[in-house]
């Protein structure tokens, strides 16, 4: 399989009653994240969504970002993720670069309320649609469309969209600019990103009794490919944090028993300097990986006193992932 509406079919059919989501409470199994992704995909139809139009999210790490994501994906569309920190003009620049016809937006965010006038001034856009509440005056909410009947018809369409799909379907737009670049719009197809994460989970041996903890922010490869993609393809369970917070973090491992924890180097550091970072149980870490700039010896060695597999990442955005490990006990 070399599309990921393809692989998530297969791991709803597979692992129907194992965890997909675990976010404040929510559970969801992948029968019922697939479930959600076909009423999803029948609301995107409705709205005249098209074969190899974009669609943009500006919204935190939660589940409402991977039901969009994935719904795109069953449609044909194709998602630009935005930045959080982005403000509404870096908003309305990098939209007008990539001419989304729909546009959601997480409504508790402050930039919110300042975007309605901005998105209206892309000619491309057909309707904004707000992620929770306050939704801004003439946008539709999240939850309408989750809740769209899947009629018949609506059923025909779905299967016609995926009878259509090609490996080579754009699938995600993610910006980036490196370290010290402008921000460039990079598409990654499908046959790019399921290519990647088959070899990510082959290598790592990631499987559908592990549980990850997806606190990397979702317009990043971090977060949408090489986590989402990689439960997707494996099965696995993901755990989410909207905002990370090396406490709360330490403590989902902790009560969720997460086995694979990757973080850049900062994460790892202000977790290992924090006083109480003793306290928790995080003995169910199989696990531990490293990416996004260089990181200290020390950290490296702390990381491989947690879990019998620690791993240095490289990647870039282009390749829809990781390119390389180092293991921690590498010269």
């Amino acid at each position: 399989m070399t599309h990921l509406n393809a692989c998530l079919r297969a791991t709803a059919a597979r692992y129907p009653e194992q965890e997909a989501i675990v976010h404040a409470g929510q559970r969801l199994h992948w029968a019922e994240v697939d479930a959600a992704v076909d009423r999803l995909a029948a609301g995107l139809l409705a709205l005249g969504v098209e074969r190899g139009e974009t669609l943009g999210i500006l919204c935190p790490t939660q589940p409402a970002y991977i039901l969009i994501y994935l719904a795109a994906m069953r449609v044909g569309a194709t998602l630009a993720g935005f930045n959080v920190h982005y403000t509404a003009r870096e908003v309305r620049e990098y939209a007008a670069k990539v001419q989304p016809a729909l546009f959601f937006v997480s409504a508790e965010m402050e930039v919110a309320q300042q975007l309605a006038p901005t998105l209206a001034g892309i000619p491309s856009l057909r309707q904004a649609i707000a992620i929770g509440e306050p939704a801004p005056p003439g946008w539709l909410q999240l939850d309408n469309l989750l809740a769209t009947p899947l009629t018949a018809a609506a059923r025909g369409q779905i299967t016609a969209r995926e009878m259509q799909a090609q490996p080579e379907d754009g699938a995600l737009i993610v910006f980036t600019g490196g370290i010290t670049g402008t921000p460039k719009a990079a598409l990654l197809t499908h046959r790019n990103i399921v290519s990647n994460i088959a070899a990510q989970n082959h290598h790592l041996g990631w499987q559908a009794e592990d549980r990850l903890l997806l606190h990397l922010p979702m317009n990043h490869v971090s977060g949408a490919t090489l986590l989402t993609a990689g439960a997707v393809l494996s099965g696995a369970t993901l755990v989410m944090q909207a905002r990370f917070h090396p406490l709360h973090a330490l403590d989902l491992i902790a009560t969720e028993r997460i086995t694979i924890l990757g973080q850049v180097p900062a994460m790892w550091i202000m977790q290992f300097l924090s006083p109480d970072f003793g306290r928790y149980d995080l003995s169910s870490l199989r696990m531990t990986l490293v990416s996004g700039a260089p990181t200290p010896a020390e950290t490296m060695q702390r990381m491989a006193a947690l879990a019998p597999i620690a791993h240095h990442a490289w990647g870039l955005t282009e390749a829809a992932g990781m390119v390389t490990y180092t293991a921690a006990g590498d010269g």
